[in-house]
């Protein structure tokens, strides 16, 4: 009798050391071995641990949290799946939410950082996925302004541009973006010059209208 009660001890004793752990990606709970839930690892066997922001478990039975990969967030825990940055927005840290462009600058899904917008393209907007391109008859220098008139005297033929060209001798500008010839003018010496369909040429000459 007292070795069938010896013998039964044991089997009690091996059986509680058993349960007293599970395998790795699982987790004991009131004596039985459960698969870790998604959003959660379980390194040891024993407890589910949450994973935090930044972090997520895709699936059951992870023993640990997989990190978001650059250009991807999540800003809560126990999450299933990493989020893309949204285009015009940049996402400098997987657990943070994205952060917009800022004037003169645009991005792409998946951005870590903004792009400036580059030379004869601009965009007055926050949170930009494109620029714009500067028109005919304008200048864009600053990407974050508005495309700036050519001033009198000059003209800009081209879409892009940074700067507008000056009035060449012996022509007009009919507009700001394209040159007329002077032929219904004369061009005499003068002091002073303006750009409009009737005169025009730089200093130091005028093209006045004889027609």
């Amino acid at each position: 009798m007292t070795l069938v009660f010896i013998v039964f001890l044991l089997l009690v004793l091996v059986s509680h050391s058993q349960q007293a752990s599970c395998p790795i990606g699982k987790y004991l709970y009131q004596g039985q071995c459960i698969l870790c839930t998604p959003g959660y690892y379980c390194p040891d066997g024993e407890s589910q641990i949450i994973c935090s922001s930044g972090q997520v478990a895709p699936g059951y039975g992870f023993r640990s949290c997989q990190q978001c990969s650059a250009g991807w967030y999540s800003t809560c825990s126990a999450q299933e799946t990493c989020i893309i940055c949204p285009k015009g927005f940049y996402c400098p840290t997987n657990s943070q939410e994205p952060q917009p462009c800022p004037v003169g600058f645009y991005s792409h899904y998946g951005a870590i950082s903004c792009t400036q917008c580059p030379a004869g393209y601009y965009t007055t907007y926050t949170n930009s996925s494109y620029c714009f391109q500067c028109p005919m008859g304008y200048m864009c220098s600053d990407p974050t302004q508005c495309p700036q008139p050519c001033p009198a005297g000059s003209y800009q033929p081209n879409i892009m541009s940074t700067s507008c060209a000056a009035c060449p001798a012996e022509h007009q500008c009919g507009t700001t973006t394209n040159l007329l010839q002077c032929t219904t003018t004369t061009c005499i010496q003068a002091q002073t010059w303006s750009c409009d369909p009737n005169q025009q040429s730089p200093p130091p000459y005028v093209c006045t209208n004889i027609g």
